[in-house]
C-alpha cells in the first residue's frame, strides 16, 4: 500500500506546481504573434503601393488638365511610375505596372457617349456648342504579398478638359 501513496503524493505534487508554464504558453502563442506581424507588415507594403499607383496617376491627371496630347500624358505617368515600378521594361523594383491613357470627346449633355472632338454638340436651349474633352488614366499593378494572398490593384481618373 505503501507505494501507491508515494505515486498519489507525486502526482498531487505535480498538479500543484507551475513552472514552465509560461514558457509553454508563449511557445503556444509565438507562431500566432508572428504571423500576425508579417499579415500587419504585407498590408502596410500593399497600401503603400498602392499609393504609389495613384501617384503615379494622378502626375498624368496633373498634366492632363493642360491637354498636351495622350502620348505626352502617357509619358508623364510612366516617368513618375518608374520611380517605383517597372513600366515599359524599365523602372524600379516593386514589379510591374501597367499605364494606358486614352483621350476622347463627348458632349456636355451625354458626358459618357464618345462624339468626334470635331461635332459640333447641340444644348438645351437648342444652340450649338463645342464638346469636352476628356483625359482617362488608368494603371494596373499587381501586389505579389508575403502573406495575404495576391491583389491587383485598378485605379482610373478622368480629367475634363474644356
Amino acid at each position: 500500500m505503501r507505494p501507491m501513496m508515494s505515486i498519489q503524493k507525486k502526482i498531487a505534487k505535480l498538479k500543484s506546481q507551475d513552472d514552465g508554464v509560461a514558457a509553454i504558453e508563449f511557445g503556444l502563442f509565438t507562431p500566432v504573434l508572428f504571423f500576425s506581424l508579417l499579415a500587419t507588415i504585407d498590408v502596410g507594403m500593399a497600401v503603400n503601393e498602392r499609393m504609389l499607383v495613384d501617384q503615379a496617376l494622378r502626375a498624368g491627371a496633373e498634366q492632363a488638365m493642360y491637354d498636351p496630347g495622350s502620348s505626352t500624358v502617357q509619358s508623364v505617368v510612366e516617368d513618375a511610375g518608374r520611380l517605383a515600378f517597372n513600366v515599359n521594361g524599365s523602372g524600379g523594383s516593386l514589379g510591374t505596372m501597367t499605364v494606358n491613357v486614352t483621350e476622347y470627346c463627348a458632349c456636355p449633355s451625354a458626358s459618357t457617349v464618345q462624339v468626334s472632338c470635331s461635332t459640333t454638340c447641340t444644348t438645351s436651349a437648342g444652340g450649338a456648342e463645342a464638346p469636352y474633352k476628356y483625359y482617362t488614366v488608368a494603371g494596373q499593378k499587381t501586389y505579389d504579398s508575403i502573406v495575404i494572398p495576391a491583389m491587383t490593384f485598378n485605379s482610373t481618373m478622368t480629367v475634363q478638359v474644356r
